[in-house]
């Protein structure tokens, strides 16, 4: 009972991410560096109030803009250089590379057959949710797709070890986002001098508010949170989910229907979550 409350914020962190790509794709004129800023500014925000947390170790910054700069870098170099639907399939490996790892650092630890079953299903989803766009996975998109598998290394690698840090105060998360917004401005001023702030219409300063208050906001500290009190092998699988949702939030906003690979796909990953909170409640 006691990881409930963490299991709590891990779902609700998985919706939120769900929503990224949905109003990602509302703003996919503006330059990413931009949408970064403006949501790293908005997640500081939240915490700001906590900013003598934000003392701490080189090492604990170090891991903490990796995760919340050098993640989301990579994501949008990603996105700019390969099929958006597919790069950012691609890069949602790693709620498995999360259940892999949480395993490998465990002393005398090894995959139960809960585990693998739980991995498989959500694979299987996640090669559904690709069914319809293989044709998409062309060599010209080999960089981006690199990006991809980049960023999943270090969006898992910035969760397991921070989940080692239990006693780092969550408030700290704002610190890293305040550090990452002032390089996303830097980095916009300086790599696009020409774009023009004027030119942002009023709903795009409301999607991208609604990017830094949610998804890139918000499920910063919510996850912070599931990843220090939780278990790290029940939240990347239950992760699973967010590629799935965030395919069909897509289609909602998008009018279109859902296919039967996607159905199917959305009851495997389901399963797979029911597993692996299976696995935790008998560990």
């Amino acid at each position: 009972m006691k990881n409930l409350p963490a299991s709590g914020y891990a779902v609700a962190t998985v919706f939120m991410w769900s929503s990224l790509a949905a109003l990602t794709v509302q703003i996919n004129s503006l330059p990413p560096l931009l949408m970064l800023a403006v949501s790293l500014t908005c997640a500081s925000g939240l915490s700001v109030h906590h900013f003598r947390q934000w003392r701490a170790p080189l090492k604990d910054w170090a891991i903490g803009l990796l995760g919340i700069f050098g993640y989301h870098w990579l994501l949008f170099s990603a996105l700019t250089q390969a099929p958006a639907v597919n790069a950012n399939l691609v890069q949602y490996s790693w709620p498995l590379l999360i259940v892999i790892g949480s395993t490998l650092m465990q002393a005398n630890s090894h995959f139960t057959k809960t585990t693998l079953m739980a991995i498989i299903l959500g694979i299987g989803g996640l090669m559904l949710a690709l069914a319809n766009n293989l044709a998409a996975f062309q060599t010209q998109h080999i960089k981006g797709y690199l990006f991809a598998i980049a960023a999943a290394f270090a969006w898992a690698s910035y969760s397991l070890l921070n989940a080692k840090r239990s006693n780092q105060s969550t408030g700290l998360i704002g610190g890293f986002c305040f550090v990452g917004a002032i390089i996303a401005w830097l980095s916009l001023y300086i790599g696009t001098p020409s774009f023009s702030i004027a030119t942002v219409t009023t709903q795009q300063w409301l999607v991208m508010l609604a990017l830094g208050f949610g998804p890139m906001g918000l499920a910063f500290y919510t996850w912070d949170i599931a990843m220090k009190k939780g278990d790290a092998k029940f939240n990347g699988t239950l992760c699973y989910a967010t590629p799935v949702l965030s395919t069909l939030f897509i289609l909602i906003v998008a009018q279109e229907p859902l296919t039967l690979h996607l159905a199917i796909a959305v009851t495997l990953v389901t399963i797979s979550g029911i597993v692996a909170a299976k696995e935790r409640n008998n560990g």
